[in-house]
């Protein structure tokens, strides 16, 4: 009998918005994973079936509410089901530094990162929302 592998695969999301202009950090922390459709991104990159890639970063609102003494209540990630999204999209904006309809591909790309003899790999996913954007 074969021995099994059973080093699996791990998936961390991680979120920092900050202004590049003078370094302030609003937000630096872990951001909730959707494994089924990086399981699905997983198997159809490997497969080479044109799809499973990071194309647009979306944004929106509605997962919090603050209520009038400041209390903040998180609402449970949508992150079940394939087709699950954000409670309510409002902007969206392609990072495919490969793509012909991203408009700024030096700042809004996708970048990986691996060190030589380490079992794990980066990907960085650079958007940059500038002055103006969303627009209201």
């Amino acid at each position: 009998m074969q021995g099994k592998d059973l080093t699996g695969l791990h998936i961390e999301g991680h979120i920092k918005i900050y202004d590049p202009n003078n370094g302030h950090v609003f937000i630096n922390k872990r951001n909730a994973i959707h494994y089924e459709n990086m399981s699905v991104a997983l198997a159809e990159s490997l497969a080479n079936a044109g799809q499973g890639f990071i194309n647009k970063l979306v944004f929106g609102n509605g997962g919090t509410t603050v209520n009038d003494v400041g209390i903040v209540t998180y609402l449970t990630p949508n992150s079940t089901g394939t087709n699950a999204s954000l409670y309510n999209e409002t902007y969206q904006k392609v990072v495919d530094d490969r793509s012909v309809v991203n408009v700024d591909p030096i700042r809004n790309k996708i970048e990986t990162r691996h060190v030589t003899g380490m079992n794990y790999t980066d990907v960085f996913v650079t958007c940059l929302l500038d002055y103006g954007e969303p627009s209201v």
